[in-house]
């Protein structure tokens, strides 16, 4: 496993997960962290006055560290 930490800044908050399996897919988690909402329902998340924070209104940014061989560069299509 390995941690993943969510940044959300526009908010000023962030989201921590310790221990996030080597083959769990992002987006599971997303959509367990960040559901649909039915109409008047509202996020989890007590700072999302908004409720602006649901798995399809989200775009996923990662970094992945390599070691320094430029054969090792890891393209996003291939994650």
């Amino acid at each position: 496993s390995w941690p993943c930490l969510f940044v959300y800044p526009s908010h000023s908050q962030s989201d921590f997960v310790k221990h996030f399996g080597e083959s769990e897919m992002l987006a599971m988690r997303m959509a367990e962290m960040y559901p649909e909402m039915e109409s008047g329902q509202e996020t989890a998340m007590p700072w999302d006055y908004n409720n602006e924070f649901c798995c399809s209104n989200l775009a996923v940014y990662f970094e992945i560290n390599v070691s320094g061989n430029p054969d090792d560069v890891v393209h996003p299509d291939s994650v």
